[in-house]
């Protein structure tokens, strides 16, 4: 299932990520390089059992294979809404009471 654009982790992407992440949690962010062991190392560390950890990093290698370069109607048809972008996402997640929207 993807949401209304396609999963990219191409540089420009990752770099966009990162601005927005910015922009809406209002602290700075980098965009880092890792390859799937450092980066499950690294939710591990974070506390993540090794199987969620692995998991979350079989998306990366999903995205790297263009196996979610495609948009699909899967969202809409199984909700009734239409699929919503990450901003979206982000900003209502970030949305606290007696807090400007972001």
């Amino acid at each position: 299932m993807t949401g209304p654009g396609e999963a990219s982790l191409n540089r420009a992407a990752c770099n966009d990520l990162a601005r927005l992440y910015a922009a809406t949690g209002g602290s700075p962010v980098a965009a880092q390089d890792l390859d799937d062991d450092a980066f499950i190392f690294g939710l591990q560390a974070a506390g993540l059992a090794s199987e969620v950890a692995g998991l979350l990093a079989s998306f990366g290698a999903a995205i790297r294979g263009g196996h979610l370069d495609q948009r699909s109607t899967t969202v809409q048809e199984m909700t009734g809404r239409p699929p919503r972008t990450v901003r979206d996402v982000l900003t209502g997640a970030l949305q606290v009471p007696g807090r400007p929207a972001p």
